[in-house]
């Protein structure tokens, strides 16, 4: 086979092999070396600590033993039989005791072999012992001692024992002794688990272990130093040698696969290798001649690939003569470029590798190619630039997608001079059948809903799913405004149609926006930002609307939006403040309660103009918390000073009860101001009340449990049912100013306010009065059985320090 780039691919795997092996065994062995000095000094460390801790209790508990015996013992059997029984047998090698006169006494329990021999008469404190070395023994112990302090030596006749030295003297005879103590080190715990094998004591100048310093000492004398210095004998070197054995498995492991393919080379065919290397990776591999012709083929194509069903002997210029843009790839080739190209036919995408194949003098001979089949992979891509660009529920474009391809048309437009045009469609009852139905049903009604508007609309239109329930339409190439009226009421009509879902017959309401290009907008940003306004103010008109963007709508958002920014900037500044209107018992003529009013103070707006949009955007939430508690606690000041005051009442508004925390809030608020729940009323205006759901009647009833009073706020202003009003937990009526203004005068109002009190005194219901402003209207109102009212005739609605003297403050 001739020489080829994947031969040459496959002998490189040889070069620099034994380079390579001496620089990973060096490396892999030093690593090995510190990792056992690193191990090794770690378990010394510890063994020295652990030693030292347990010969300080030893010291400590022998010091203490022989302070804690009155009296000397007047025979030296007693007095090493007494020591002896305080020290672990485990540790004690044997007890000495050191006269002044160099007799030396032994216990001979510690070591049954020891040197020392006993004199006939244990018991006798003067006779005479019989002693080996006692001159040694005693010159090296007593006459070195410190004669005040207790010490502890290594012994200077071995390395391997240790003597601690405690002075005493029997002040009955008036001699002074030396108890020598021998201790044997391998006791010690950490001997005994193996960590060190061979040790010693730093050989330094005696140290005293009591508080008094130590006498100098000749220099033969070595004593035991208060810290420890172990030495330990190395260990084999398991990591040292364990890794770069590891090293050269792994590089023999690579000096016989590229000898094995070596040895494929060699035979100048690629063998089952490559047949393997074809199968996994799904390539064909083929060489040719100068002349194109193939001179062997491995692997294989789909069968519908039927251009590059190659067989050895087949000229490729023949197979693709009906490419010629491929042929020219392969011109390229042969003058000595490589190349790669890919080949998409519609159904399969192939990847092409070609490059020139030379000779030992660096001429063409031929060319090698490698064939990859890529159309699942191209395919996966498609698919996740789909997910990536396109809603994954109704597969429309999402607003990233339609912004690009919106840019693009607004730059054609331009050139051309045309016009186009964004339609923004908002969807209205969506949110409503999903609480009602979840979201199976909802997801398979936004499906139909995209179907329907895509059919509306031509081919060249784009459209995409912009929020949950909107959608945006571009339409270009348009020359009257009137086409795209027609659009939009094809869309609001497909729209609004029945669905029949599951068994449910479902039916929608739309809204339509409209901003064009170049009137209302120069870049495809704002052209969508004025159709979605565009199709907001249509959304407060009513349903099914269509509206034009306009300036004046322009500016009234912007507007709503600056509004929506001071609510919140007011907020956080704390510069919301309460105003309380007194409320008046009709027959006494004295104040009995007080209605608690928000005011913006520095702003001429009033509640009507800022609590819809607050409503709106959901800031009631926190405006409403904060009405709550400071009215609460201004009723509560006003018990605690006197007030005479039965109740506060204060508005609600119905979407604050749909915040799930609504009622820990008011129960927070009530253990820091404790008053009774009677004494608060909450007012909810009826036009809500009529809107409301069977979760809000929930919670109503809820607060009637808890103990609160409920009034219906500008009752008659809205649609007013007199169904609603025997469900509801309501205590009290607040008739609206705008009926009482006209009593007794207007015969209207007239009969409209005595209908109303009679079916509130029927419904055993409190009526208040509202804007009661002349005398003549609160004497109809007492004449007619109504109990309180409100207004202007009584008073305006005053700060706090100023409604006080209407209470007796």
């Amino acid at each position: 086979m001739p020489n080829s780039l994947f031969n040459q691919r496959l002998r490189a795997l040889q070069v620099h092999r034994h380079g390579l092996a001496f620089a990973l065994c060096l490396l892999l062995g030093v690593l090995g070396i510190n990792l056992d000095r690193t191990l090794q000094r770690a378990s010394f460390n510890n063994t020295a600590e652990t030693m030292q801790a347990q010969l300080s209790v030893i010291t400590s508990k022998t010091s203490e033993a022989v302070k804690s015996i009155a009296k000397p013992p007047r025979q030296a059997h007693d007095y090493l039989t007494d020591i002896y029984s305080v020290i672990p047998t485990e540790h004690l090698t044997d007890i000495y005791l050191i006269n002044d006169d160099g007799t030396v006494y032994s216990e001979q329990k510690g070591n049954q072999h020891q040197q020392y021999l006993m004199t006939n008469d244990d018991t006798d404190y003067a006779a005479e012992p019989i002693l080996v070395n006692s001159e040694d023994f005693w010159r090296y112990h007593f006459l070195l001692a410190e004669r005040h302090s207790t010490q502890l030596w290594q012994s200077p006749f071995t390395d391997r024992l240790w003597l601690l030295t405690i002075p005493v003297s029997d002040s009955a005879t008036n001699i002074s002794n030396l108890i020598a103590i021998e201790l044997n080190p391998f006791a010690f715990n950490a001997v005994q688990q193996g960590v060190v094998s061979a040790f010693q004591f730093a050989r330094q100048p005696s140290q005293s272990l009591t508080d008094k310093p130590a006498l100098k000492k000749p220099p033969l004398t070595y004593a035991l130093t208060d810290r420890l210095t172990i030495y330990g004998r190395w260990h084999f070197p398991v990591y040292a040698l364990s890794l770069p054995i590891a090293g050269l498995l792994v590089l023999l492991l690579i000096y016989l696969i590229s000898r094995l393919l070596s040895l494929l080379l060699k035979q100048q065919r690629p063998g089952i290798f490559t047949d393997i290397l074809c199968e996994e990776l799904n390539i064909m591999l083929f060489e040719t001649d100068a002349l194109s012709i193939v001179q062997w083929v491995k692997g294989q194509l789909p069968e519908e690939v039927t251009s590059l069903q190659l067989q050895v002997g087949q000229s490729i210029k023949e197979s693709l003569s009906s490419h010629p843009r491929y042929l020219t790839y392969w011109q390229h080739s042969l003058s000595g470029e490589k190349l790669t190209y890919e080949i998409d036919d519609g159904q399969h995408c192939l990847r092409v590798h070609q490059w020139p194949l030379l000779n030992s003098h660096q001429l063409v001979v031929g060319l090698g190619v490698m064939i990859q089949d890529i159309s699942e992979q191209r395919s996966l891509e498609f698919q996740l630039q789909h997910q990536q660009f396109h809603d994954q529920l109704t597969g429309l474009p999402n607003r990233q997608l339609f912004m690009e391809q919106l840019t693009h048309e607004l730059h054609r437009t331009k050139r051309r001079q045309e016009s186009s045009a964004v339609i923004a469609v908002e969807i209205s009852g969506i949110g409503h059948i999903n609480k009602q139905f979840g979201h199976k049903i909802s997801d398979s009604l936004l499906k139909l809903v995209s179907q329907n508007l895509a059919a509306t609309l031509r081919s060249e239109d784009r459209m995409c799913r912009f929020s949950n329930d909107e959608f945006l339409v571009s339409f270009n190439d348009y020359q009257h405004t009137e086409e795209l009226q027609l659009v939009a009421e094809r869309l609001i009509k497909h729209a609004s149609a029945d669905y029949q879902i599951d068994g449910y017959t479902l039916n929608l309401n739309a809204n339509i926006g409209i901003a064009t290009f170049p009137r209302d907008a120069l870049d495809a940003g704002s052209l969508i930002s004025n159709a979605i306004t565009a199709m907001r103010h249509a959304r407060q008109t009513g349903r099914n609307t269509l509206d034009y963007f306009s300036a004046d709508n322009a500016r009234l958002a912007h507007e709503k939006w600056q509004l929506e920014q001071d609510i919140t900037k007011a907020l956080n500044a704390h510069d919301f403040t309460l105003h309380f209107q007194p409320i008046f018992d009709l027959k006494s003529n004295r104040c009995i309660a007080a209605e608690a009013l928000i005011r913006w103070p520095g702003t001429d707006l009033r509640p009507d103009q800022f609590i819809p949009l607050a409503e709106e955007t959901g800031l009631i939430h926190t405006i409403g918390i904060w009405v709550l508690e400071a009215a609460i606690r201004q009723f509560f000041e006003w018990k605690q000073a006197g007030g005479a005051i039965d109740y506060i009442s204060i508005n609600l508004s119905v979407i604050q009860l749909k915040d799930k925390n609504f009622f820990d809030n008011l129960d927070a608020i009530l253990s820091r101001f404790p008053i009774e729940t009677g004494q608060v009323v909450l007012e909810i205006t009826e036009s809500v009340m009529m809107n409301s759901d069977a979760s809000t009647v929930k919670k109503l009833n809820g607060l009637r449990e808890r103990g609160f009073s409920l009034a219906i706020d500008d009752f008659g202003t809205g649609f007013s049912s007199l169904n609603y009003l025997k469900h509801l937990p309501i205590n009290y009526l607040k008739v609206d100013r705008s009926f009482i203004k006209g009593v007794p005068n207007n015969p209207h109002d007239t009969v409209i306010c005595e209908a109303i009190i009679q079916m509130s005194l029927a419904m055993e219901l409190t009526i208040i009065a509202e804007g009661v402003e002349m005398p003549h209207q609160m004497n109809w109102l007492a004449s007619k059985g109504v109990l309180c009212a409100q207004g202007y005739f009584y008073a305006h609605p005053v700060s706090a320090k100023d409604f006080q003297p209407y209470i007796g403050i």
